[in-house]
């Protein structure tokens, strides 16, 4: 039976084995003589007498050649006596110098050149000199100690004698009773010959690889060490005595290297990687094709050294080059924790991976403490492009896969060798892998042996973190815990701003919100219903600031309080710095007045004066006023009334309402007009514009005209909720009544003209029919027409307002009042007490009428509280 290669199948040795039987096999107890080491010995030269007769005794039918090689057998022979094969086998004895004769000329063939690589190092002179004589003896006269993987066994490659037999096709090698496989030559993959009918086909450079190794090892004295067994198929490696045959056929290109046994291989897998690639890298023989998968890539971009800033999973960090810029990195060759089929997640839970996929939360600690702040080497080994989306497959965006190491320690290996990651698994002619592969998956091997991790057969670790971020009510319940603890340890897993983190704390196993007390730092860019709002200035740099220095770090922090949404606030420590104090120091942002009370005052205050004094950042524009006397204003009495024409838009359903500034009416009349001819000039296409939420558009309306919008929502199906700045509706429309807003007319050439504002002084029902009833009132009266408007006082929404009819100059909430259909908001400010007044008054007379709220009397006298009313 064929011996396999060792690491694949080599088609040298293959044809080695069809042709030189012995060359890619074992030789068993059932064909030659054994000889043990105290024969050899004592036969002296008498035994190599007997031995040298017998390899020149001529057949029957053929001519006497060395070593039984016999020349062209007459037709119809078979095997005779003549055809004998002499080969030794040594136990532990290495082979004595001299004895390894150089191949002979076969009778009609030119004379053998002395082969390159593996060169004999005996002299010629001793050439001629034939093996000792060795004592024949029954095949089964002495057992065969069974040989150890590893154990080098000492083998005479013979030349076979081919014999054709009339009527059974063409000659093939004798087999001699050859009773068990034997070892392979390679461990690596040949070029092979394909049989196809009666003839056999070679792959390229299949003749070339044959004849490469028979030039070296055809009658040669050589070591055969035994690897292992595979299928019934012994691996092993053919040592001539110049060297490994496997190296220099890989070096030469005459082969690749085979992942599935190369494990195996005891001489060492680096040395055949190696060999591999010198024949790679100088496009030797099959490798004439091949491209690196780095090639596109400068020296500098394969291989530098980087700061990691940030874990994302176990197979993917953050690191920070030298040039300022972050750059994501995936470890080559190796996949994290994942769930395997159908897990018992429960459906009405929403997936955390962190914490529900097994041994993903101690993968990801694994690489935050060895890697996180620290500089690493990272290699490059190859880019994997970027893939759509399919059926069961999401979409990737190109990455890099690097072997990244740190302190000479292989990160991968490391986290493999611990049971947290798995090694992937290639096709043969996939190069896009690590260059550690094989150490991969020797790591791999161990920690399947020792049951680490994921090969573990104990239960999986279950991880209970409770996430308490805006619960109020479980923050109330944490919060005096939080406070009595003092100084608490925690791990920071996101940061959102620069004042602005989450947090996980161990000894509580909980995540939280934790805004640092004390400062005021600039708010980042956000998307607020009906508006995405920009960052204030700085408010990356300070995001950034605080990711490179806390994120992914151990801190301590120490809660003082919590706000309304259930966030924490509170100081937060990282190595004895204090990160508001150190966000001040950078002029990153303003020290806030609640500081005043903390005993991190005068650090704030002093680190604050620092940064004015260098105008850096937030305080590039301070100016230092002069310190002037302070002249007491009395406060303004009387209310001021500014009422100014604006044109009502829309009503809402709140009572709120929007307006048009009447100055500007005629420049919005322009735009709008110029726009629509260049919409009418150059109409735009369908389906090229692809809404996003806070985008400006222009918008088809039900009167086949355009007006300027900005989208709300984009809902999956089609739908967009768009706002129409200049008027206040809003619509749901499909995406192609949408196009894109010519830069001309956009909002910074003329600003949004609608503009939203509330009644001063009244209170709109909370009942549904009550309020249906003010708002129809309200757009009967007012909407679609001019107004006299005047700011009263400003809201958290929006202004609030008091609004009087162009023509009669009446009051529009006094009269909703007056009507029943409100009631009356009291202030305290003085300046505003006429107005209240004469609003009471108005709400006692409906009130007397019994009018619409009122008709049952005053409903708010015993329940205030249950209908949610308020005097």
């Amino acid at each position: 039976m064929p011996g396999a290669a060792q690491g694949g199948t080599c088609g040298a040795s293959r044809e080695l084995d069809r042709s030189v039987p012995g060359a890619g096999r074992a030789l068993s107890a059932g064909s030659g003589a054994v000889m043990s080491p105290q024969e050899g010995e004592e036969d002296g030269e008498e035994g190599a007498a007997r031995c040298d007769r017998a390899q020149h005794t001529p057949g029957p039918g053929g001519s006497v050649g060395p070593r039984g090689l016999s020349g062209p057998p007459g037709p119809g022979t078979e095997s005779g006596p003549g055809d004998r094969r002499c080969f030794s086998t040594c136990g532990r004895r290495t082979a004595r110098p001299g004895r390894v004769p150089a191949p002979r000329s076969i009778p009609g063939d030119p004379p053998a050149e002395p082969p390159e690589g593996l060169r004999s190092r005996v002299s010629p002179a001793r050439l001629p000199v034939p093996f000792p004589a060795r004592t024949r003896v029954p095949a089964r006269a002495r057992p065969v100690r069974p040989a150890r993987p590893g154990f080098p066994l000492h083998y005479a490659l013979p030349v076979p004698v081919s014999r054709p037999v009339a009527g059974r096709g063409p000659a093939r090698p004798a087999r001699h009773g050859f009773s068990r496989p034997g070892p392979a030559a390679v461990p690596g993959q040949c070029p092979t010959f394909k049989r196809e009918a009666d003839s056999e086909v070679p792959e390229p450079f299949a003749a070339e690889a044959k004849f490469f190794t028979e030039s070296r090892l055809l009658q040669r004295d050589v070591q055969i060490v035994l690897e292992s067994c595979h299928n019934q198929n012994i691996l092993g490696t053919i040592l001539h005595p110049n060297g490994n045959i496997t190296e220099l056929l890989l070096k030469e290109g005459f082969a690749r290297c085979v992942d599935w046994s190369i494990a195996v291989y005891t001489r060492g897998a680096d040395k055949l990687r190696a060999a591999e690639r010198f024949a790679k890298e100088r496009k030797l023989r099959i490798w004439r094709d091949y491209v690196a998968p780095t090639a596109n890539l400068d020296q500098k971009d394969k291989q530098f050294v980087a700061k990691v800033m940030q874990v994302l999973n176990a197979d993917a960090i953050v690191v920070k080059l030298n040039s300022g810029d972050h750059k994501t990195i995936h470890l080559s060759s190796i996949r994290p924790p994942r769930l395997e089929g159908d897990s018992a997640q429960d459906k009405n839970r929403k997936l955390r991976p962190l914490y529900d996929i097994p041994y993903m939360f101690e993968a990801r600690e694994f690489l935050r403490k060895k890697l996180i702040g620290k500089k690493v080497n990272v290699s490059v080994d190859y880019i994997r492009p970027a893939s759509s989306a399919t059926d069961t497959v999401p979409a990737f965006s190109e990455r890099t896969c690097a072997t990244v190491s740190i302190g000479g320690i292989n990160i991968a290996e490391a986290l493999v060798s611990k049971g947290l990651a798995t090694v992937l698994r290639y096709r043969q002619d996939d190069d896009q892998r690590s260059a550690h592969y094989d150490e991969l998956l020797a790591a791999e091997a161990r920690a399947i042996k020792n049951g680490k991790g994921l090969h573990s057969k104990k239960e999986v670790p279950i991880h209970r973190v409770a996430d308490i971020s805006g619960d109020t009510q479980k923050a109330k319940q944490f919060l005096p815990f939080l406070q009595r603890a003092g100084r608490s340890e925690a791990v920071v897993e996101y940061v959102f701003s620069g004042s602005r983190l989450k947090l996980f704390l161990p000894k509580e196993t909980c995540l939280i919100t934790f805004l640092l007390a004390g400062i005021e730092c600039p708010r980042g860019a956000r998307n607020v219903p009906g508006l995405a709002q920009e960052g204030e200035p700085f408010s990356e740099e300070a995001t950034l600031f605080t990711k490179e220095l806390v994120l992914q770090r151990e801190v301590e922090v120490e809660v003082e309080s919590m706000d309304k949404a259930g966030n924490f606030i509170g100081w937060l420590h990282i190595e004895g710095v204090n990160l508001s104090v150190a966000l001040v120091e950078q002029a990153l942002s303003r020290v806030h007045f609640t500081a005043e009370r903390s005993p991190y005052c005068k650090a704030l205050l002093a680190a604050q004066d620092a940064a004015k004094q260098r105008k850096e950042k937030v305080w590039s524009h301070y100016e230092e006023t002069p310190v002037e006397e302070v002249v007491p204003v009395l406060e303004e009495k009387e209310r001021t009334a500014n009422y100014k024409p604006v044109f009502v838009t829309e009503i809402t359903d709140d009572l709120h309402f929007y307006v048009q500034d009447v100055e500007t009416g005629a420049q919005l009349e322009k735009l709008m007009e110029n726009m629509r001819a260049e919409v009418g000039a150059h109409p735009p296409v369908e389906g090229s514009f692809v809404p996003r939420r806070g985008d400006f558009c222009i918008a088809k309306f039900v009167d086949g005209e355009w007006y300027r919008a900005r989208v709300e929502k984009v809902e999956s199906g089609g739908k967009v909720h768009i706002f129409y700045i200049d008027y206040g509706n809003k619509e749901t429309l499909p995406p192609s009544r949408l196009a894109p807003l010519p830069p001309a007319f956009s909002p910074r050439v003329l600003p949004p003209q609608a503009t939203e504002y509330t009644f001063a002084f009244i209170q709109v029902p909370q009942d549904e029919e009550a309020r249906a009833d003010a708002v129809d009132s309200v757009v009967r009266d007012i909407q679609n027409t001019q107004c006299l408007l005047n700011v009263e006082h400003l809201g958290p929404g929006c202004p609030h307002v008091t609004l009087q009819f162009a023509d009669s100059k009446s009051d529009v909430g006094l009269g909703l009042v007056k009507e029943g259909l409100v009631m009356v908001e009291p202030r305290k400010e003085r300046q505003f007490q006429k107005v209240v007044t004469e609003y009471l008054n108005a709400q006692e007379a409906a009130k007397s009428a019994r009018l619409n709220l009122w008709r049952y009397g005053d409903f708010r006298a015993d329940d205030a509280d249950e209908f949610g009313y308020s005097r």
